[in-house]
């Protein structure tokens, strides 16, 4: 089982699943941005990590600047 979804990962994901994809993980960022801790926790990580802090609104344009393409993962050591 392992092996065939190891497999699958050389397939690009259609679309729809693409699409519902980038949806959950663009309103589990937000959500985990709403308190406050959550907040000041996130923006320590990038000063102390980037030397700046990314607003969510880059984070949202990179999830949808993703292509399924993208996500193909070559795994020539399985065939």
């Amino acid at each position: 089982m392992l092996a065939k979804q190891l497999i699958d990962l050389e397939k690009a994901p259609d679309q729809p699943d693409l699409t519902r994809a980038k949806n959950q993980l663009k309103t589990s960022l937000m959500m985990n941005l709403e308190t406050r801790p959550a907040r000041f926790e996130d923006m320590m990580e990038m000063v102390m990590g980037r030397g700046h802090r990314k607003p969510p609104a880059d984070f949202l344009r990179e999830i949808d600047e993703v292509t399924p393409a993208r996500l193909q993962v070559s795994l020539p050591a399985l065939r």
